[in-house]
């Protein structure tokens, strides 16, 4: 059997993009514990190595009946681990995904314990950020105990030292609005009622308040949208408890429960048949903003064009803002962006002479429209074709026109550039919004493709997959490139990448299929070099 330090592991008992879980004996005590291992790989080492420290001395502070024990943590062959109490059962999705959602107090009274352990955390300083049903394990006599604080974020630490994980890190169909803009000075206690009211949401209807979207990107942009009424989806659902579960889950954090000890309260009251609190309140009026109203319009216009399938249908606003006969000495440019707008057709690499970065973002409102657009953006390059290209840069135009701060406003630019063979201008627009915005993923993995792809210097292009992999684990693309470039350098590896990237796709899409043909020729090659 494998030891990891004193440890003898037994068998494997989850696995996830950031680690694995064991379970173990523990020699010592003689008992069985739970052993995380952090999984490491490439130039993401030593981050993770750092967050491991931060989760292993966050953990250390806690001492609740409803929060996993930690008891030791060390390193073994440069990876390092926890370990943790040994709670044998089932997950609370897992309960969920049986009984199809549960009974109103059955709900109440796991999150009343759930909000009693986030409340002793808080009070420790520490942030759990990564709540959901997944994270919450029930013991055989059905009480819940929390678990996995991979994101916990000891508020002691500066946010700036944490931008990576706060902004990128977490499930998304659970993240608070917050997390999802990747607002790091708005991210708190408040967002952690958010993950408790979200885990009651799935518990009382059977599924995650979130809307399910292809990009981070397109989460950013529905964070804001309210949650469908639990009781549409769930009849059963108390009219109280609905409005204590809407109460944690509205976009503004002040607009929540104070804490979680507030909230523990008002299900207190619903438990003991008093109407809580939440049901006396009136949320703050909404404001549908009229650039979202815009935004909405627009798309339902183009799709209906896309469906007509007729090009000369095709509303002025939607075709094609680019010249094919842009003189290449000229940048291209976007309608919606003049001739000053940075960067200037440059070398990729920023010097002392770089366009000085844009002012501060705008509001909130505003930034969501611009996620929205260049959403909008990506799915018609995904469409393809004359059509696709046409309604792509002009949603790409539009993010300029909305937030001329947006770094991923210069990413969309830089793949109209790549379109019209303008590889330096691509990547003098990929290095500004690095310059703006060093965390965002698909800054580094749009330059990797470019120096890949346009370029053909393939192992030039290693570091900036690394980079986007790093800052987001979860990028099948990103695997599935760097994958093509370990081909020729490192096979293992190719084929350990490839593999995730599999993992990471819908099971029936064309590309998983596609890549599970090129796992197998790379496969075939290894063993005939083996």
């Amino acid at each position: 059997m494998q030891a990891i330090g004193p440890y003898t592991v037994q068998r494997e008992l989850a696995r996830g993009g950031m680690g694995v879980v064991y379970l173990a004996w523990d020699p010592a005590l003689r008992r069985e514990v739970a052993l995380k291992l952090l999984l490491l790989s490439g130039q993401a080492d030593s981050a993770r190595r750092r967050r491991a420290q931060r989760e292993a001395q966050a953990l250390a502070k806690l001492d609740h009946p409803n929060i996993v024990h930690v008891h030791d943590s060390g390193e073994h062959r440069g990876c390092n681990y926890l370990v943790m109490d040994y709670v044998p059962g089932l997950n609370l999705q897992q309960r969920i995904d049986q009984a199809g959602h549960l009974e109103n107090a059955d709900a109440a009274q796991i999150v009343v314990q759930l909000a009693d352990a986030m409340e002793h955390a808080h009070q420790q300083g520490v942030l759990h950020r990564d709540l959901k049903p997944d994270n919450v394990i029930l013991t055989e006599e059905g009480a819940p105990r929390l678990t996995d604080f991979g994101l916990a974020k000891d508020l002691s630490v500066s946010l700036s030292a944490l931008s990576r994980d706060g902004a990128l890190l977490g499930t998304p169909r659970y993240w608070s609005p917050e997390q999802a803009h990747g607002r790091l000075d708005r991210i708190g206690p408040a967002s952690d009622v958010f993950g408790l009211g979200a885990i009651l949401y799935a518990a009382i209807t059977g599924q995650p308040p979130g809307r399910a979207a292809p990009t981070l990107v397109a989460l950013a942009a529905a964070a804001d949208d309210p949650p469908i009424p639990p009781r549409e989806l769930n009849p059963d659902v108390d009219p109280g408890l609905e409005a204590i579960c809407l109460r944690c889950l509205r976009p503004q954090p002040r607009d929540r429960y104070p804490s979680a000890a507030a909230l523990a309260a008002d299900l207190r009251r619903f438990l003991a048949g008093e109407r809580p609190e939440a049901a006396h309140r009136r949320p703050r009026p909404g404001r549908l903003g009229l650039l979202g109203v815009c935004a909405l319009l627009s798309v339902a216009a183009a799709a209906a064009w896309v469906r007509s399938g007729d090009p000369e249908r095709a509303p002025e606003a939607a075709r094609p803002s680019l010249s094919a006969s842009t003189p290449p000495t000229e940048p291209a440019r976007l309608e919606g962006t003049s001739a000053e707008d940075p960067p200037p057709d440059a070398p990729a690499t920023a010097g002392d002479d770089a366009p000085p970065l844009p002012p501060p973002g705008p509001p909130p409102e505003t930034r969501a429209a611009a996620r929205t657009a260049y959403l909008d953006g990506d799915a018609f390059m995904d469409m393809g074709g004359a059509s696709g290209l046409a309604l792509a840069k002009e949603s790409f135009a539009k993010v300029f026109e909305l937030d001329p701060t947006f770094a991923l406003a210069y990413v969309g630019r830089a793949r109209m550039r790549r379109e019209e063979k303008d590889f330096d201008g691509a990547l003098a627009d990929l290095d500004y919004a690095r310059r703006i915005d060093s965390e965002e993923a698909e800054v580094h993995y749009w330059t990797g493709r470019v120096i890949k792809d346009d370029l053909g210097r393939w192992p030039d292009a290693l570091p900036h997959f690394d980079r986007c992999l790093e800052l987001d684990p979860n990028h099948a693309e990103g695997y599935r490139h760097r994958s093509r470039v370990y081909e020729s350098l490192d096979l293992p590896q190719a084929i350990a990448d490839l593999e995730r990237a599999i993992e990471l796709k819908p099971p029936l899409s064309k590309a998983r299929l596609k890549m599970n043909d090129t796992l197998g020729r790379l496969k075939q090659r290894l063993a005939a070099k083996q």
